[in-house]
Order: C-alpha cells, then sequence, then structure tokens
C-alpha cells in the first residue's frame, strides 16, 4: 500500500508544482524551451498560457515563431494575426507576417476595390483605431482654426489657400482610413490552419468544389451555417469551407 501511495505522490508532485508556476515563470520556461529547440515542449507551454486566459502580443508573437519553426503556416500565421490585433504598432510582428507569407502557396492579387480598401487600412492597422480618431478629430480641428484665421483677417494669401488645402486632405485622408478600419472591424478575418481544403459551393460535402485553399491563405467570413464558413478572399472570390479549418482572428 505504502508503494502505491508513493507512486500516487509521485505522479502529483510535478502537476502541484506546475500548479503554481506563475504565468510569468510559465513564460520564461517557454521561451527557455524554445531556446533549447524543444518547440513542442514550447507550443505547449505558451499555448497553457493562453488557455488561462493570460493572452499578450509576446505569446502570440512567440508562439507563432515555434509554429514557423515547426513548418506549421497557418498556426503561425494565425498567431502573428492575433499578436498583430493586440499591437497594431509592433514592426517586429510585421516583419514577421511578412515574412511567413512568402511561405504561402496560394498567391492571390486584390481585386481594385479591395486593393484600395487595403491600402487606407494601412493607418488603422499601424495606429489602431483610437490613435486614428484622435488624429481625425484633431485634423478637424485643424481645418476650423484655419477657416477662423480666414474669417477674422479676412486675407486671401496663398499660405492660407495652401495651409486650408493641405488640411482638409489630411482630414480626408484620415478620415478615410478610419472609415476603412471600421468598416474592416465589422467583419471577421480568419486564418486557413489546414493544409489544404475544398471550398464548396454550399455549406456541405455534397456542394460542388469550387477551388482549393491552403495553410495560410487570410480571409474574411461573411457568413456562418452550422460548422461551415462562406470565406472572402482578397480577389473577391467566396466558398464555404468547414469552420475546423480555419482559426478565426
Amino acid at each position: 500500500m505504502k508503494n502505491i501511495i508513493l507512486a500516487v505522490a509521485l505522479v502529483l508532485l510535478p502537476q502541484l508544482a506546475l500548479a503554481e508556476e506563475s504565468p510569468q515563470q510559465i513564460f520564461q520556461s517557454a521561451n527557455q524551451a524554445y531556446d533549447r529547440k524543444d518547440y513542442p515542449a514550447a507550443v505547449e507551454k505558451y499555448l497553457s498560457l493562453l488557455h488561462k486566459g493570460y493572452t499578450s502580443p509576446a505569446v502570440y508573437y512567440n508562439l507563432g515563431n515555434v509554429y514557423f519553426r515547426l513548418g506549421d503556416l497557418g498556426q503561425a500565421i494565425w498567431c502573428y494575426r492575433k499578436a498583430l490585433k493586440l499591437s497594431p504598432a509592433d514592426q517586429d510582428i510585421k516583419d514577421n507576417l511578412q515574412f511567413a507569407r512568402l511561405y504561402r502557396v496560394d498567391k492571390i492579387a486584390a481585386e481594385p476595390g479591395f486593393f484600395w480598401l487595403s491600402a487606407f487600412s494601412v493607418l488603422p492597422a499601424t495606429l489602431g483605431l483610437n490613435g486614428l480618431s484622435w488624429l481625425t478629430a484633431l485634423s478637424w480641428w485643424i481645418i476650423l482654426g484655419v477657416l477662423l484665421v480666414y474669417l477674422v483677417y479676412r486675407k486671401r494669401s496663398r499660405i492660407m489657400q495652401i495651409a486650408t488645402l493641405a488640411s482638409l486632405a489630411v482630414f480626408l485622408l484620415l478620415g478615410t482610413s478610419l472609415w476603412a478600419g471600421l468598416k474592416a472591424q465589422q467583419k471577421e478575418s480568419a486564418v486557413v490552419l489546414s493544409a489544404q481544403a475544398e471550398a464548396k459551393s454550399g455549406p456541405g460535402e455534397d456542394y460542388v468544389s469550387l477551388f482549393t485553399v491552403h495553410q495560410g491563405l487570410e480571409c474574411q467570413i461573411e457568413e456562418k451555417r452550422e460548422g461551415w464558413y462562406l470565406i472572402y478572399l482578397p480577389n473577391g472570390t467566396k466558398g464555404w469551407v468547414p469552420s475546423k479549418v480555419v482559426g478565426l482572428i
């Protein structure tokens, strides 16, 4: 009986020790596992932090690096996108995301409308919607200030004209970018996680296959129905895929 109790104790002690680890200790342990190239252990520890609710750009970023080392491009890009959502101005995240995108099988060019929307989404991605909102409001007050100066002094100087046009152009740029950011936020984004999947003409396996998507492809979710997502690609193509093959951002 003592041997049995001892065996149970030996099994429980590591679990109790793990339960006492702080999030910072788990994070450091995951980093150490990555440094010694024990990638499966690093993934397990980073995921344990996420499952406990400790989400941060650093956790997603490091986890993305591990998945990239393991050759899991879909999970890597998904993690980088999650990290970038939490820290839009982080250049390291942007650089790694762009590098990972080079390895995708699907090279899809954006349609003109999608391209311009993406172009105006650069500022929201860089500054965040809150920062962009403040700048847009500030530019509006600058326009009002310029107009007030004109009304007070009644001078149509060239400098005044340039200042008015410049402030108006900045306001339009910021306002359009803010609109693009808000519009993009209304739709859920996702990343294909499976090695490949067939996009169907409807939400079910019996529908016709339209095209094939591969891991790492980024898309938007237009509709959800009984375990299926209607995905929208940058070139305007749409198709239904099982919800399990993509990760929502």
